[in-house]
């Protein structure tokens, strides 16, 4: 998956976020966030259409649910599997760490329901981790704020997250295969890799 949308919710802001949590935290939710999309569009060399940050028009882009502070990144209607309806930032109220989870379309066969995946990204180091959740058939913001908050009250909230409990190579073509409940699929693939150093580098 290579679309631009694809990258900044998979790739940009797990980042951007991992190093520099309050900068991103403040320009997502301020009037500077168009100048930071209009950045990554420049980077990304690529047009950057229909994404942007829930509420910040009118003042209201921090949502607070069940005491968890939140940006959601909106995207056009996903195209295609691993594309993503919302990229979602979270954290304590006046904590400075963040944590970043994606809302992605999953895959359906004909006549099946919609599948939306739920995926945390952390970045420590070197090491990009896509930590793949349970899906749901909902892909509404109200649902996805709801389902963010409700993970990370109970995965250690600001707090260091709990052990991985395995790995396994990144695929960047699409979603996890289905499951039931939490699923690890972890992701090192140098490509990713790569793509997240660039954006490391060049995003400031």
């Amino acid at each position: 998956m290579s679309t631009p949308y694809y990258r900044i919710a998979h790739q940009v802001i797990p980042a951007r976020a991992a190093k520099e949590p309050a900068a991103l935290w403040k320009l997502l939710s301020g009037p500077e966030w168009s100048t930071w999309l209009a950045m990554v569009a420049q980077v990304l060399d690529e047009p950057v259409r229909g994404v942007g940050v829930e509420g910040v028009l009118t003042n209201d882009a921090v949502k607070t649910r069940a005491n968890v502070e939140m940006l959601a990144v909106y995207f056009p209607e996903p195209s295609g599997p691993g594309e993503p309806y919302f990229a979602v930032l979270a954290r304590r109220p006046g904590q400075t760490r963040v944590r970043t989870y994606v809302f992605e379309k999953g895959i359906s066969d004909p006549g099946e329901p919609l599948r939306v995946i739920m995926a945390e990204w952390r970045v420590e180091g070197s090491s990009t981790m896509r930590i793949r959740m349970d899906t749901s058939a909902d892909p509404s913001l109200e649902t996805c704020l709801a389902r963010t908050a409700t993970v990370f009250n109970e995965d250690g909230g600001d707090k260091a997250p709990p052990p991985i409990a395995g790995l396994a190579a990144h695929v960047g073509a699409g979603p996890a295969p289905a499951s039931k409940g939490l699923r690890i699929a972890i992701g090192i693939g140098i490509t990713l890799l790569v793509a997240t150093v660039w954006a490391v580098c060049f995003l400031r």
